[in-house]
């Protein structure tokens, strides 16, 4: 039997349960879970080759599926590190206000000083 109909057979065999495992595992989000499946049997239909596609392919499978879903999470949580500038900007507020706060118990001579220091490099 050849690589590329042992693969297909592999696929409908294990497609659903791998894909239920990651739909469970994204929190319910098919969409998510649609992509870290298609992308497991994309990775078999890469490796096949190098695979023995005889011997425990099913907990190959899930293996990969459980590293392509850490990949996927990790993805997600750094996209929403970044993806907030509102977030930004209120910081970026407080520190503009606590610094005003602070530089008005100055003496005129302190603020001098602390602009001179900071204005030139």
């Amino acid at each position: 039997m050849s690589n590329n109909t042992l693969c297909n057979e592999i696929i409908e065999k294990y497609y659903a349960s791998i894909y239920r495992y990651c739909f469970v595992r994204l929190d319910y989000n098919e969409y998510a879970a649609d992509d870290c499946t298609q992308e497991v049997f994309l990775i078999l239909l890469k490796k096949q080759h190098k695979l023995n596609l005889s011997d425990n392919i099913r907990a190959w499978l899930y293996e990969t599926a459980n590293r392509v879903i850490k990949a996927d999470l990790r993805k997600a949580n750094k996209e929403d590190t970044i993806s907030n500038p509102d977030e930004i900007e209120d910081k970026t507020a407080v520190i503009e206000n606590d610094s005003q706060s602070a530089l008005e118990g100055l003496t005129e001579e302190e603020y001098l000083l602390i602009s001179e220091y900071y204005s030139s490099e």
